[in-house]
């Protein structure tokens, strides 16, 4: 997992771009909030860059409540 890669930096985004998340691999990975409350089902989309800064994963997750 991240925790290989504590520096990895990984953003979550809504579907709109708006960026919702920050954090870093070596702290606990996302629970579905923004500012303490649930999101919404839809999906969202993520980038981790990594320690480098030259290689990144992007990707989506779907919540579904």
């Amino acid at each position: 997992g991240l925790y290989q890669y504590p520096d990895a930096k990984v953003m979550i985004f809504d579907r709109y771009g708006k960026l919702l998340v920050t954090y870093f691999g070596n702290e606990n990975g996302w629970d579905g909030t923004y500012n303490g409350k649930p999101l919404p089902s839809d999906t969202y989309w993520y980038q981790v860059v990594f320690n480098d800064a030259r290689s990144s994963i992007t990707g989506d997750v779907t919540i579904k409540r």
